[in-house]
């Protein structure tokens, strides 16, 4: 029988079906439930069959159809701008390589190919692991959802990537007071473009995490604000999207300096004065109180208060580099830096800011000369 509706559970999928084996002539009754669609049960229902008859025939276990399931799986669990690298990575090398071929039929032979077909299309490690992580991803959801018993790619071994050290451009105290004195208080309006680039420094926030905070994210007595939500780049069916930190280490609740608190609440009483006030509402609007700031506002001014100031101009992004320069240089410890700043390990840290900590132990090694020469004289 086809796939059908299971009556006892609400919404799914099941599937049953009579079969014999070709060899003993035994009857087979093949049937499971709990898919959440009629195409998982339908492949799932090959599979089975397969690996009692053996494959033949026309394909059962497309690659296309399980990468539809996959890419639907994961955009439950995802957020959309990771959802988006995803579908990029798929729709860049992997749909390619394997448009046409059955996942079940895919022997090693078709995997020394694709492995082949990588090494061609990119030098780059990092891409390459990439595509390896995922497609092996892709089987091992075909082998929850589908029993797929084989699996060709599982030998992929991964690329050793070189180590290549970051390099981009921070403020110091001094040139970021330069810069942001540049700034205007005039208005509700200018104020807030001061307190945003403000926050950028001085907290370390993720652009679109600053974008998306709130008022009730403010907490005056505690001086800390909390970061929970973000705004990321536009989808073409929803427009600019708000959305869940990008991880749970990003969820967090920041301390805050006293001057910037203090522009915050003048920011705030603007606001309560002119009754454009609410706890819910954002505080980084457009000059109508439409809308949060736009990215090609925030990128102009970046670009004209840098003018201004005579320095420098770094990109947005490199504000938050800054605060972690600034704060190592200030003796805050990797761990602590990496809290503040969200990170979803401490790894991702070290890695980003090498440079910075390869100083540091130059310089722990530069005093250990002096304090030893020193002893020897």
């Amino acid at each position: 029988m086809p796939a059908t509706k299971d009556e006892s559970k609400n919404g799914l999928w099941r599937y049953q079906k009579v079969v014999y084996h070709p060899v003993t002539g035994e009857r087979i009754v093949l049937r499971k439930r709990g898919f959440s669609s009629k195409k998982e049960a339908e492949i799932a229902e090959a599979v089975a069959i397969s690996e009692i008859i053996g494959y033949k025939g026309e394909s059962k276990l497309p690659f296309e159809d399980v990468i539809q399931e996959y890419l639907k799986y994961k955009s439950k669990r995802v957020n959309l701008r990771t959802l988006e690298k995803l579908e990029r990575l798929f729709d860049g090398f992997i749909i390619p390589a394997v448009k046409g071929k059955d996942m079940v039929k895919f022997s090693n032979r078709d995997a020394t190919k694709f492995y082949d077909q990588l090494l061609e299309h990119t030098e780059s490690s990092n891409y390459r692991n990439k595509i390896i992580e995922k497609i092996k991803s892709l089987y091992i959801f075909a082998e929850m959802q589908y029993d797929l018993s084989t699996n060709p790619v599982r030998a992929f071994k991964k690329f050793k990537a070189k180590k290549q050290k970051r390099v981009f451009q921070v403020y110091s105290m001094q040139e970021f007071e330069q810069f942001i004195s540049t700034f205007s208080e005039e208005n509700d309006y200018e104020l807030s473009i001061k307190v945003f680039f403000t926050i950028l420094y001085w907290a370390g926030v993720r652009r679109g995490e600053c974008k998306a905070l709130k008022w009730n994210d403010i907490d005056f007595e505690m001086d800390t604000i909390r970061i929970d939500e973000q705004f990321i780049d536009k989808d073409p069916n929803e427009g600019r999207v708000c959305t869940d930190v990008k991880t749970e280490n990003s969820l967090r609740t920041i301390y805050i300096d006293k001057l910037t608190m203090e522009l915050l609440n003048k920011l705030y009483s603007l606001r309560n004065d002119s009754n454009t006030y609410s706890k819910d509402s954002y505080i980084f609007l457009r000059r109508d109180l439409s809308n949060p700031f736009a990215d090609t506002m925030i990128e102009n001014r970046n670009k004209l208060h840098a003018k201004k100031s005579g320095i420098k101009r770094i990109r947005v992004h490199d504000f938050r580099h800054s605060f972690a320069s600034l704060n190592y240089s200030l003796g805050v410890d990797p761990k602590t830096i990496s809290t503040q700043m969200g990170h979803s390990n401490l790894t991702i840290t070290l890695d980003t800011y090498v440079n910075l900590f390869d100083d540091k132990v130059k310089e722990r090694v530069d005093i250990i000369d002096k304090i030893r020469g020193k002893n020897k004289n």
